[in-house]
């Protein structure tokens, strides 16, 4: 499900790109309606990761255009642009969801995961790039980052590899386009 949502924004951000100069993923999220963001955080709590469609459907050609054009992503960049949108999203929606549910602050993600080891983190890393492998939530790393934070729910934690999944492939793809 994950990767058809890839797909889908990723082909129809490569079919409109834009302008020539090199993007941001938080410019793309931003250049979404706000309404459209709140309703995807709504969607994705209750919902999880298959709430994609609600942020930018298959029919929204003429909003991804503005928004590549917007945010600057180069023509041949769409579809890397789409999937660090993508995997920014998924972390806005996981961050959202730990946030009001857990009382875990993003920021303290951050810095767990940056407390790893490069070992540590190449584990997950490996998991989800250059494609999303269906082990990444039980990669050894999410346990490290929700013991860091003190998280024993369960419900928690799953939510940990989808906001660890878009800090990782925004931080990776964001420089591409």
């Amino acid at each position: 499900m994950i990767a058809s949502r890839v797909l889908s924004l990723s082909l129809a951000l490569a079919a409109v790109a834009g302008a020539a100069r090199a993007g941001s993923v938080s410019c793309l999220w931003n250049a979404i309606p706000e309404a459209r963001r709140t309703a995807f955080l709504a969607a994705y709590a209750q919902n999880g990761p298959s709430a994609g469609s609600v942020l930018i459907g298959p029919n929204d050609t003429a909003l991804v255009k503005a928004i590549m054009t917007a945010c600057k992503v180069d023509g041949g960049k769409g579809n890397i642009a789409g999937q660090a949108f993508h995997a920014y999203a998924l972390q806005q929606g996981a961050g959202r969801v730990l946030q009001t549910r857990y009382h875990v602050d993003p920021t303290a993600i951050d810095v767990a995961w940056s407390a790893l080891t490069d070992a540590q983190r190449k584990t997950f890393v490996d998991q989800v790039l250059p494609t999303i492998k269906p082990g990444f939530k039980d990669d050894p790393a999410v346990g490290l980052v929700a013991t860091r934070l003190g998280l024993v729910d369960p419900d928690a934690i799953a939510q940990l590899p989808f906001y660890l999944y878009g800090l990782v492939t925004a931080a990776a793809d964001e420089p591409q386009f």
